[in-house]
């Protein structure tokens, strides 16, 4: 029961948190994306156990500035920085003898995994389209967690992570796309089968995001990737599956729904 209330508020505290931002937009969404761009970065480096403070400060700084060019779409200035960072990166690999090929790898991954859809999801500020990815993402989550916990019987993936359910899954999915359509109804006015279509594909990639951080937890031997939030874990736990929704919902949105 502690558990439960635990999540409960400190989920409804970040939830708060992240709607604010996203209302006001401009300098607090910017400083929002970064701020749980980086809390993700160094609990992976934590995890990957890189201890190479030199690196991770110089991977932080190049990932403040790709993100806020993805988010201002400036496409020159976003390679520009991809480039330079994978010239930096390995340099320091190939001559300082601080870092191995697999350090190296795993630098490269945090950077992609966390970077890049943050950029895109502060590219998503300037849309009601950042709504969706928190209804989704969220919204599968809370619905999956209460479906799982009264209707659960059936293990989803036990060898990644146990407590998941085929019944949460599915109520995940239902939760989430029911937020979606009312949302669709009173703001987005998107085709329905468009926002059927895509509101359940949606749901399904956020729960790979989830399971997909909960297999590098296993591989690793640790339960969360940190305690700061409670009932939730650390950062990275919590925003697992957005940092998966993100890019599909500007995919799906900008090529088929004619937005973005």
């Amino acid at each position: 029961m502690n558990s439960f209330i635990n999540r409960t508020i400190s989920g409804a505290l970040m939830l708060v948190i992240s709607f604010i931002c996203i209302y006001i937009k401009g300098s607090a969404l910017i400083a929002y994306s970064i701020a749980i761009a980086l809390l993700c970065l160094v609990e992976l480096f934590k995890t990957f156990k890189l201890n190479d403070i030199l690196i991770e400060c110089t991977s932080i700084l190049f990932s403040i500035v790709v993100l806020y060019f993805i988010g201002t779409s400036n496409k020159n200035l976003v390679l520009t920085s991809f480039s330079l960072y994978f010239l930096v990166v390995s340099i320091y690999y190939l001559f300082f003898n601080k870092i191995n090929i697999v350090n190296l790898g795993k630098l490269i991954f945090s950077f992609i995994y966390i970077t890049v859809p943050m950029g895109v999801f502060l590219r998503l500020g300037e849309t009601y389209l950042l709504w969706v990815v928190f209804f989704i993402s969220w919204g599968t989550d809370t619905f999956a967690y209460l479906f799982g916990m009264i209707f659960g019987k059936h293990k989803l993936y036990p060898s990644i992570s146990p407590k998941k359910t085929v019944e949460g899954s599915i109520g995940g999915i239902i939760g989430s796309l029911l937020l979606l359509v009312l949302f669709n109804i009173f703001v987005l006015k998107y085709n329905f089968i468009f926002i059927i279509v895509s509101g359940i594909l949606l749901s399904i990639v956020a729960q790979i995001g989830d399971l997909f951080a909960s297999k590098i937890k296993r591989e690793i031997g640790i339960k969360d990737f940190s305690n700061i939030i409670k009932g939730h874990g650390g950062f990275l736990d919590r925003f697992d599956s957005i940092i998966f929704v993100t890019p599909l919902v500007y995919i799906l949105f900008s090529i088929f729904g004619g937005s973005v």
